[in-house]
């Protein structure tokens, strides 16, 4: 899994760098510990550093699914996050990169509903 570190050694880190410092100057103390696991992921590819990847995503998408959870306007994100833990536990084969790939997604666009609801709140005043 984690292949994306093969098929795009440079850039790969590059795009995770630049999403993690997006995280981190949401100027949230609470995605603090998300952005930082995420640099992780980027800096140690999973073939050379298989276990502090491993940790860094798992510590990533475990903390972004509890800092959706607490959300009281997008909490559904959080709970339909959380659904796919099960799902992940019930899947065999290739479990796991679909796991990553719907949680990214639910994670990216839990971000841009936020973004836009801060954009009407801004553009209101």
């Amino acid at each position: 899994y984690s292949s994306y570190h093969g098929n795009a050694p440079e850039w790969f880190p590059l795009a995770t760098i630049i999403v993690s410092l997006g995280l981190w100057l949401h100027r949230s103390r609470e995605w603090e510990l998300p952005a930082m696991a995420l640099i992780t992921v980027s800096c140690f590819n999973c073939y050379d550093w298989p276990m502090v990847h491993n940790i860094a995503a798992m510590i990533f998408f475990m903390s972004s699914t509890y800092m959706m959870i607490r959300d009281k306007r997008y909490g559904a994100w959080g709970k339909i996050s959380l659904a796919w833990y099960a799902m992940l536990l019930l899947m065999k084969d290739g479990g796991l990169f679909w796991f990553e790939a719907i949680q990214i997604i639910l994670i990216a666009t839990y971000h841009m509903r936020r973004v836009i609801h801060l954009m009407k709140l801004h553009n209101a005043k």
